[in-house]
């Protein structure tokens, strides 16, 4: 009996230990920028969204070459809209995997994020 009762307040301070290193390394790969998605891109969109069909007004061609998201804002936030809604690519279309779709939808907000912290104020 003795035993037992020292088993669960070490297994509930190893399991404590184990969920805050998660949550720190978690928090740590926030930072990390997330690389350019413009294959996904290029892959699942531009052949509607180009600069000649430009479908829906949204050319994926001029938002990936263009040095900024901030030229491009509000389209950059209906593409991510679009891609985290699985909207888009349209029902028959060949898909972006769920990663695939995440980490374009991540790379838009990061992007958008860091804009707007580098003009706030």
């Amino acid at each position: 009996m003795i035993r037992s009762s020292y088993r669960r307040p070490a297994l509930i301070a190893s399991g404590c230990a184990a969920t805050l290193l998660a949550c720190v390394y978690g928090l740590r790969g926030a930072d990390q920028p997330v690389a350019n998605p413009a294959p996904v891109f290029q892959q699942y969109c531009v052949g509607c969204h180009n600069d000649k069909l430009s479908t829906a007004g949204i050319s994926l061609e001029k938002l990936i070459a263009a040095p900024s998201v901030a030229e491009n804002y509000q389209a950059w936030e209906r593409v991510s809209a679009m891609l985290g809604q699985k909207r888009m690519p349209p029902a028959g279309m060949p898909q972006p995997n769920d990663e695939q779709r995440a980490h374009a939808v991540g790379w838009i907000h990061s992007q958008l994020d860091a804009y707007i912290q580098a003009h706030a104020g």
